[in-house]
C-alpha cells in the first residue's frame, strides 16, 4: 500500500500473466465485443476490490479491477479486455 520509486529497466520480471500497475496506466479499456470503454488513468484499491480509473467521455468511471470481470490483458497490444458489470458505463 505504498509507491516505490525506481528505474524500471531494473524491475524484475513479474512472472507470466503478472504485471506491475504501472504497466496498465494508459493502456485502452475495451469490452469483450471489441467497443472503446476508456483508457485507464491510475489504479486504486477500495475495501472491496481493487478499481481502473478510466477516462471515458470526458469523465471518470471506475471499472473493477479483478475476477470475473477482467478477461484479458495484453500489454503487447496495449489493451485490457473487461466484461463490465450491467449498467456501470451507463452511469
Amino acid at each position: 500500500n505504498g509507491e516505490i520509486w525506481g528505474d524500471a529497466a531494473n524491475l524484475p520480471d513479474p512472472g507470466p500473466g503478472v504485471a506491475y500497475t504501472f504497466q496498465l496506466v494508459g493502456l485502452r479499456l475495451v469490452d469483450s465485443e471489441g467497443r472503446e470503454i476508456g483508457t485507464v488513468k491510475d489504479y486504486t484499491s477500495a475495501a472491496a476490490q481493487p478499481l481502473y480509473i478510466v477516462e471515458r467521455e470526458g469523465r471518470e468511471i471506475l471499472v473493477p479491477a479483478c475476477e470475473p470481470f477482467v478477461k484479458r490483458v495484453d500489454l503487447a497490444a496495449g489493451v485490457i479486455v473487461v466484461d463490465p458489470p450491467p449498467g456501470l458505463l451507463e452511469l
